[in-house]
């Protein structure tokens, strides 16, 4: 039982993990589905609409950094398994969604579904982006290893790099792109590591402290977007949205309880991402966002929105279940070939 109690996941940070893809879903609702948000608040045309949308957004705009926050405050390891996961989790997404699209109309093509194979490089940034980052954490986390506690120096310099280049000169050279870029997913790596590392203090703050902290720096995003006019008040790469994660996830970490359901849905919760970003469901999306905003008053939009969300996220949910009966027993296979592989390259000297 010990041993069991060991491997189990913390159901606080996997409850925070499923929130974190339930504001994707609000974030693109509210936002890209729509036609985003305007770079600037209109004052002098104020509506129910705009000051709601923008207040929505300034309390889930966190949403990536949430993922990413995660995996750098407990550390990824870099497995060929877990490629192979993702890889299966892409084509058993992409490939019959194709089919699909063909059957409801769209021209069927032999190359457009053999590119749907090829499900890693057309799958958006943050499959591709999050991919490097696992490829890339053995170097990131030989540098912690060795640098310990003295870390926090060379992130808040990174940090602070980003802040001044990204977010005050509006200099995108560097290419941190409003956090949709590997730079920024290393930042964020780095800063949920250093988290992991100051976590006995960190955690000796009180919940009422971090919740105040996370409403303070939403308010203030909110506040940079309406009072301000910031357009890129909402980017990921805003130092108030990884100040408000990092008070977030703090406020979960201090909690420690085990749910079964909760570890059982979390698990899934990439594939919501995957699923809703994917013709067919991507286009029916959009035209059902747009049409419910049209037809019904705002307050009746928020809420038929909102049980749509609810009801694609336990969806997609049950779709990856099903999903992984098929998927499982190859990611089983390969995995006891992957050590009889690696020993045979070591054989021929090719690693």
């Amino acid at each position: 039982m010990s041993n069991m109690k060991k491997v189990q996941r913390n159901s606080s940070i996997e409850l925070y993990r499923i929130l974190a893809m339930l504001f994707v879903l609000i974030v693109h609702c509210n936002g890209w589905f729509v036609g985003g948000i305007p770079d600037n608040f209109d004052e002098n045309n104020i509506t129910m609409f705009r000051v709601s949308q923008a207040t929505i957004q300034a309390f889930t705009c966190t949403c990536v950094n949430m993922f990413l926050l995660i995996s750098g405050y407990f550390g990824l390891k870099f497995k060929w398994k877990s490629i192979l996961n993702i890889y299966l989790l892409l084509i058993s997404v992409t490939i019959p969604f194709y089919l699909i699209s063909c059957f409801l109309g769209e021209s069927f093509s032999i190359s457009q579904l053999l590119r749907r194979f090829m499900a890693i490089s057309r799958s958006g940034y943050f499959v591709e982006c999050y991919l490097l980052l696992m490829f890339f954490s053995p170097v990131f986390n030989s540098f912690i290893e060795k640098m310990g506690k003295e870390m926090i120096a060379w992130v808040l310099v990174f940090w602070l790099i980003e802040v001044y280049f990204e977010f005050l000169l509006n200099d995108e050279d560097l290419g941190f792109k409003r956090g949709y870029s590997i730079i920024h997913f290393i930042l964020i790596y780095m800063i949920g590591r250093t988290l992991f590392l100051y976590k006995d203090s960190l955690l000796q703050i009180s919940s009422y402290k971090y919740i105040c902290l996370y409403i303070l720096f939403t308010l203030t995003i909110l506040a940079l977007y309406m009072g301000l006019d910031m357009p890129y008040a909402y980017s990921y790469s805003s130092p108030f949205n990884i100040l408000a994660t990092c008070s977030f996830f703090m406020l979960f970490a201090k909690q420690t309880f085990y749910n079964h359901w909760i570890n059982w849905i979390a698990s899934s919760t990439f594939a919501v991402y995957i699923i809703h970003v994917n013709k067919p469901i991507f286009t029916w999306l959009r035209i059902f966002d747009n049409r419910i905003l049209s037809n019904f008053s705002y307050p009746k939009y928020l809420l038929i929105m909102g049980g749509a969300i609810l009801l694609l996220f336990i969806g997609s949910i049950l779709y990856d279940k099903v999903a992984k009966l098929f998927t499982t027993p190859i990611i089983r296979a390969a995995g006891n070939y992957f050590p009889i592989i690696k020993q045979k390259l070591y054989v021929f000297k090719i690693i």
